[in-house]
């Protein structure tokens, strides 16, 4: 397992079960510790509620409301990746997915999900 020193890290499903956890936690660590989160997630409520709760914490949160049905928001979110660390995904993400991607919509999901 890599430990994440500093740098940024991109979180999809941060608003709920294991993908909140991964973003509280992180948000929670020691200054030298915590990375800047990029948190992807379906735009609304509980993206900016987590985001705060992520701040509060004392992290630098960016919330980047994405719906991964939509090609647009998925390049707009791939675009707002820069810098980035690592990834943390939610289970519901597929950032193994096999090369035969069925849509553009798929392999630029994985894309984002698994870019270093």
């Amino acid at each position: 397992m890599t430990v994440i020193e500093s740098g940024t890290v991109l979180i999809t499903g941060p608003t709920r079960g294991m993908g909140r956890a991964l973003t509280l936690e992180m948000a929670g660590r020691p200054a030298p510790h915590r990375p800047d989160l990029l948190l992807v997630g379906r735009p609304g409520q509980a993206l900016a509620e987590v985001a705060a709760a992520a701040r509060a914490a004392g992290t630098t949160a960016r919330e980047i409301p994405c719906d991964l049905s939509r090609l647009e928001d998925v390049r707009a979110a791939a675009a707002a990746a820069r810098g980035l660390v690592a990834a943390g995904t939610s289970p519901g993400s597929r950032p193994g997915l096999s090369s035969s991607y069925r849509s553009a919509a798929a392999f630029s999901t994985a894309f984002i999900c698994s870019r270093r």
